[in-house]
């Protein structure tokens, strides 16, 4: 059941009656105070990492009176939130920024972290004395790019030799990743993925932007509760055209090879297209001799015809022929293959957003009030569409707008999205009764969005890391002050909770944290 599960403390005699309860998770996170924390802060992790971490639209939701003592501030991302451009700034990113690590599939880009708000981005440096980059860094001025499958620049700082573009933080794996050793990507997944990419390149091409350049490393993945999220990453490509890469060479069509200046719409269709066959076939699908040039390759590409007719799925069998169609006035535009029947029919079958956290709520342990605020944290660093969406579905719940959600408000929600569960109502007062929740009050904001979180990404060693890196400003602990301080909370009900974790009253070592964090999966 978490660490504690707490109430609203009035009393100390109230505190002394969870005591006893609790001795055995005291006594299993205390640990050895002097413990040297872990050094390093970026493990290797599994690709099945918390994804929509992308920060969306910058959307203030009202925090009912009831809760501002322990909400959160929501980030703000100024250039986005107003649908501007972003603009050099005349300083280095240094004075705003602490490094924190690198990208974990892409070494040119480093991991920092706000020295203000604590939020998370990640930094490429683009050298100034190319002409190129130049003009790369004014066209990035002059251009609003804001969708949620396109990696978002948030600012640019500049020093003596580089640009420094600050983009959303987005620790993903390249699309390339998921075939290596020729591994095929299900058909579902498959779905996915051209769902979002054809999503993100409708965007650009509403935009009059041809991007021309498409490889799968193009793309960035992340695995979240079952689902792919995908980002277009490498936005300079879109700008600065590689003629010279045979990944690209590879994915043209055939009216490309030999003119490979020649940027259209129908281009990225067809490109598209070959990176989603490719996934699901788990390598490209040509036969290409050992060390052929890109004359071979090219002449390999001209001739091959496609068969399709093998296929058994007739709707996967339809999309391929039109969107890999040799005679590019057949292929249909990425706003109709958006609609087609083959990425329908496995879009309807995915769980909507308010359906996964309210499945999350029946199964997710209750836990103490630190715990609540160090998820919600988490959320907001690592997964701030989801933490957006159960503050709307709280809000969505309080049919009374009292600033909190009774009983019947919580069945009402259940029914309302058909989630089928013969004993929700059981299950609610089970929850009511750990959260030891007074009926008449009714449950918080923060307590429900404790519950409604995906825990099993949330928490990963990677996050639990960068967190305790955070909360102990990169020392061996994390102070109480410190820690009030990053949940801007300054209930006593911290204190008294913290004494309960640990028998310093004040800091928390890393081995603490770690357990404190794992006691909730």
């Amino acid at each position: 059941m978490g660490v504690c599960q707490t109430k609203k403390q009035n009393t100390k005699q109230n505190l002394s009656s969870r005591v006893n309860t609790e001795t055995k998770t005291k006594m299993e996170i205390s640990g050895n105070q002097d413990q040297e924390s872990k050094k390093s802060h970026f493990h290797n992790q599994e690709k099945r990492v918390n994804t929509e971490t992308f920060c969306s639209q910058n959307i203030d939701y009202p925090t009912p009176a009831i809760q501002r003592n322990h909400a959160f501030t929501m980030p703000k991302i100024s250039n986005l939130a107003q649908g501007m451009s972003p603009i050099v700034e005349q300083t280095s990113a240094s004075k705003k920024y602490t490094l924190i690590g690198q990208h974990k599939s892409n070494y040119l880009l480093q991991i920092l972290q706000n020295n203000k708000t604590g939020r998370l981005v990640q930094m490429e440096n683009i050298p100034k004395n190319i002409e190129e980059n130049e003009k790369y860094i004014n066209w990035l001025q002059k251009t609003t790019l804001d969708h949620p499958n396109i990696l978002r620049i948030i600012e640019i700082y500049q020093d003596k030799t580089n640009y420094q573009v600050i983009s959303e933080y987005f620790n993903g794996c390249s699309l390339s990743d998921l075939i290596i050793g020729e591994s095929k990507v299900s058909k579902p997944v498959v779905a996915q993925i051209y769902e979002q990419i054809i999503s993100a390149m409708l965007y650009l091409h509403q935009k009059n932007i041809i991007h021309g350049n498409l490889t799968l490393k193009s793309f960035e993945y992340m695995y979240f509760d079952n689902r792919v999220v995908v980002k277009l990453a490498n936005l300079k490509a879109m700008y600065i055209k590689d003629q010279e890469n045979f990944e690209i060479v590879k994915l043209l069509p055939p009216e490309c090879l030999y003119h490979q200046k020649l940027l259209t719409k129908e281009r990225d269709i067809w490109t598209v297209g070959l990176i989603g066959l490719t996934l699901r076939k788990g390598q490209i699908p040509y036969e290409f001799p050992q060390n052929a040039s890109e004359q071979n390759m090219m002449q390999i590409i001209q001739d091959h015809k496609f068969n399709f007719q093998k296929k058994k799925d007739s709707k996967f069998k339809k999309f391929l022929e039109i969107i890999l169609s040799r005679n590019p006035k057949q292929r249909l535009d990425f706003e109709t293959l958006l609609k087609h029947e083959f990425i329908k029919f496995y879009s309807n079958k995915q769980m909507t957003a308010q359906e996964r956290l309210l499945n999350n709520f029946l199964k997710n342990k209750p836990c103490c009030l630190i715990q609540q605020l160090i998820l919600g944290y988490f959320a907001q660093e690592f997964n701030l569409e989801e933490y957006i969406t159960a503050q709307k579905l709280f809000l969505e719940s309080n049919i009374n707008n009292d600033g909190s959600l009774s009983k019947q408000e919580l069945i009402t929600i259940f029914q309302y999205y058909k989630i089928n569960c013969d004993n929700i109502e059981k299950i609610i007062d089970d929850i009511f009764q750990q959260f030891e929740i007074d009926v008449d009050c009714g449950m918080n904001q923060n307590q429900f969005i404790s519950l409604t979180l995906t825990r099993t990404i949330l928490l990963s060693q990677e996050n639990i890391d960068i967190c305790f890196a955070i909360f102990s400003f990169n020392k061996q602990e994390i102070l109480l002050k410190g820690l009030k301080r990053h949940l801007q909370c300054e209930s006593i009900d911290i204190k008294a909770e913290f004494a309960q974790i640990t028998d310093d009253l004040n800091t928390l070592n890393h081995q603490q944290f770690e357990t404190l964090m794992k006691l909730l999966l």
